[in-house]
């Protein structure tokens, strides 16, 4: 599997947890129920972020294909490459 950027932020055995998280879930998403496909991949996401204090571990992780991920808090950097950016109403000042 091709990843999309280097993850120099994560613990060394970040893959296989993230596989374990996948495998655990039954290779669903846990939020819409896909089974992810090449163009919505799944994603192992974390509960609690690692911005706020949280780690890899299998029980601080969730399995969201990636449209369901980038509607995470946070993840807005995602919105654009899988489709979920909301268009905006056109305003009328008349």
């Amino acid at each position: 599997m091709a990843w999309d950027w280097d993850f120099p932020d994560y613990d060394n055995d970040w893959r296989k947890v993230a596989a374990l998280c996948k495998r655990r879930d039954k290779h669903r998403c846990t939020k819409c129920g896909c089974k992810g496909s090449k163009e919505n991949p799944l994603h192992a996401s974390h509960i609690v972020s690692k911005r706020h204090g949280g780690k890899d571990a299998l029980h601080n992780l969730k399995t969201l294909c990636a449209k369901c991920h980038s509607q995470e808090p946070g993840h807005y950097h995602m919105r654009k490459k899988y489709g979920t950016v909301k268009k905006r109403k056109k305003r009328s000042y008349c």
